[in-house]
């Protein structure tokens, strides 16, 4: 079973009194991470389109700031729609899972995961032992290389935001380190500097389940960039979105073909109920064949509604279940 791992304002390095202020731990958090520099920086790096090509399309900034208000309405949900449940294991910090929403791209570099690998290859002939990895970066950025307002007992700068445990367990979408788990070999959660933080994270290193804050974000991740990058890219004519409308499409064709026998073909087990959803998201697209999309005050409100649409849609049907018996 998911855990919340809500253990309140515990922080890694003991802070000293904050006199006036009456805000939440996790709000210290969300506030720490939204005026980071490091958040900032995130306006330069694309997304999935270039934003020289007219059209405001998302970067990492725009990105990581729908994740965060996406999580934050998860979490409201979850602790709404399931009270009784999230009592057994705590109940969800909406704060917390905004949090780790603005937070889990901190580390990634521009252009997505080429860039990433590049960077690992660089890093592992210099030598580096647990090389590098976006999300291990994250951590890293959050733990020593940021700047905030903290400061220990003894007035003391603290290196990093020295964020709650509940908020760095839910920024943990790969809770293990560099080749300690089997079925992700290519990914990890913290480099070896941040081995004494990890510990204190999680005293059960054995346990690689993320916490339910991170299971939320990650869906919220999911939701935004499969939904926003699909529409940059609509909108920059690099997918023509409305050609696959129709059954006898044979733009529709080209793309079935291309999920199943290319890119996905495990898929194919449930092959049937993907082409269901396939073609009830094109059923509702609100362009129609070779109607090409000019940035007219028309298609922006059609393209808005759109994704409000799949928004709400995906986020209505997140639910939380049971393991094994009550």
């Amino acid at each position: 079973m998911l855990s919340s791992t809500n253990c309140g304002s515990d922080r890694f390095t003991i802070e000293g009194p904050r006199p006036g202020d009456s805000r939440l731990p996790s709000q210290i958090d969300r506030d720490r991470v939204l005026y980071s520099s490091f958040f900032a920086r995130l306006a330069e790096v694309t997304q999935v389109v270039s934003p020289e090509k007219g059209y405001v399309f998302h970067n990492r900034l725009t990105h990581s700031l729908k994740v965060g208000q996406i999580a934050r309405r998860i979490a409201e949900k979850l602790n709404r729609d399931h009270l009784d449940f999230v009592k057994e294991i705590g109940l969800i910090d909406p704060d917390a899972a905004e949090t780790a929403g603005l937070a889990h791209d901190l580390g990634h570099p521009p252009f997505g995961h080429i860039a990433e690998t590049e960077l690992n290859s660089l890093v592992r002939a210099e030598g580096v032992p647990d090389e590098y990895e976006g999300n291990a970066q994250s951590l890293r950025i959050l733990n020593e290389l940021a700047f905030s307002d903290a400061r220990d007992e003894a007035n003391d700068p603290i290196s990093g935001l020295n964020l709650t445990r509940t908020t760095l367990n839910g920024v943990l979408k790969y809770p293990w380190s560099y080749g300690s788990n089997n079925t992700y070999p290519e990914k990890w959660g913290f480099y070896s500097q941040e081995a004494r933080l990890f510990d204190w994270l999680r005293p059960n290193p054995r346990n690689q389940n993320r916490s339910l804050i991170a299971e939320i974000m990650d869906w919220a991740d999911d939701v935004t960039f499969a939904i926003h990058d699909l529409l940059d890219f609509f909108c920059a004519g690099r997918i023509p979105i409305e050609r696959c409308k129709g059954q006898d499409s044979d733009e529709r064709e080209r793309l079935v073909r291309a999920i199943f026998e290319k890119r996905k073909p495990r898929w194919n087990e449930h092959r049937q109920e993907y082409l269901n959803a396939l073609d009830a998201i094109l059923e509702s697209f609100p362009f129609f064949p070779h109607q090409r999309y000019t940035d007219s005050p028309e298609h922006r409100f059609r393209v808005v509604n759109f994704s409000t649409l799949l928004i709400r849609q995906y986020v209505s049907a997140i639910t939380l279940v049971r393991d094994g018996p009550e």
